[in-house]
């Protein structure tokens, strides 16, 4: 993933210089050092190509020095070398207006430091991760991407927030008749057969997870898409790559022929969508209550995780063009992963 973040590894370090290098007026002892960035830590540190760098204590003076060594601040972007130097992330085509939330999953400390995925748009939603059994791991920053990994099939580790509230940005959706969902993912293979969640959007009533939007993955890595608690249709092929792809999954309900209504892409290229015969295509808006959850990477409430990586994920509350997606997936599989 790449994008905004709050850099929580230099939040909450008394003198830590975690916002700069400090200059003098705090003792520290002749050696000492502590991580620092002069630029902005809220918005730029970790993003892209930039870095944190390291500050050391002056022994002579006792006092924390002035330079910040090993950073790397925002600079010039440069035409064809893919790298995101001024540090603000892919530039989406948001022609078609910007997403409800959009999560890059560029966090730079590295294993279970990260308590939250920080939303990229404003009136962020962000969510709580957590760390179980087939935990979701960052990827190191020092690899050649950043995301969440999941090293097993039905761990309980997932990203998730109750949204139905007054609050909530996402309550928009609640009676949407269109949407979109667009992610960055690598699906490994599955040692079960479980369904397992890639995004969950609904509620629990005891033991169970009612969803009111979700795409899962069968035990052969096949993709199904549920909306308002129904099945409405899957894709008979297995999402299983070496390389990251570009997902899209689109809903709206108020479109002809009923093949329409819901679509599926990987990397741009619509997949052929099957229905049983007693499943019927996406229709009516979709509906929330006051307990539903967005959750990423697993179910709600069981133990049903995917495998493998996630590197972004966005909704929106309005069907993508074609046009439009083919526009976000050439940025995406660009600039979502610079080391």
């Amino acid at each position: 993933g790449c994008g905004p973040f709050e850099y929580e590894a230099l939040q909450g370090q008394a003198g830590s210089g975690g916002s700069g290098a400090q200059g003098g007026g705090l003792a520290c002892t002749e050696g000492e050092t502590q991580p620092c960035y002069t630029g902005d830590p809220l918005t730029t540190a970790g993003v892209g190509e930039c870095r944190s760098g390291v500050n050391t204590c002056d022994g002579e003076a006792g006092t924390w020095g002035t330079a910040c060594e090993g950073e790397v601040l925002p600079g010039p972007e440069l035409n064809g070398d893919f790298r995101d130097s001024d540090c603000q992330g892919p530039t989406l085509d948001d022609s078609a207006g910007t997403p409800l939330v959009r999560y890059l999953l560029n966090e730079a400390t590295a294993g279970t430091g990260v308590t939250h995925l920080r939303d990229a748009r404003p009136n962020p939603l962000d969510l709580e991760l957590q760390y179980e059994w087939g935990h979701p791991e960052f990827i190191s920053p020092g690899t050649e991407s950043r995301g969440l990994y999941w090293e097993h099939s039905n761990g309980s580790g997932r990203a998730f927030s109750i949204i139905a509230t007054p609050q909530s940005k996402l309550q928009m959706l609640n009676s949407a008749t269109a949407l979109t969902l667009e992610f960055v993912v690598k699906f490994e293979e599955s040692s079960v057969n479980d369904e397992r969640g890639v995004l969950f959007l609904g509620h629990a009533e005891g033991s169970n997870d009612i969803s009111r939007l979700a795409l899962v993955l069968d035990g052969d890595e096949n993709p199904h898409i549920y909306h308002n608690g129904q099945e409405v249709g899957r894709v008979e092929e297995q999402l299983r790559t070496d390389d990251p792809v570009v997902l899209h999954v689109i809903i709206d309900t108020a479109v002809e022929p009923d093949e329409a209504k819901l679509r599926l892409l990987v990397n741009g290229e619509a997949k052929p969508v099957t229905r049983e015969p007693w499943e019927s295509p996406p229709n009516g808006p979709l509906t929330l209550n006051q307990s539903t959850h967005l959750v990423l990477g697993n179910l709600l409430t069981q133990a049903r995780s995917m495998r493998g990586d996630l590197y972004y994920a966005a909704i929106y509350p309005r069907a993508l063009s074609q046009s439009q997606v083919e526009a976000n997936v050439a940025v995406l599989q660009e600039h979502n992963d610079e080391p």
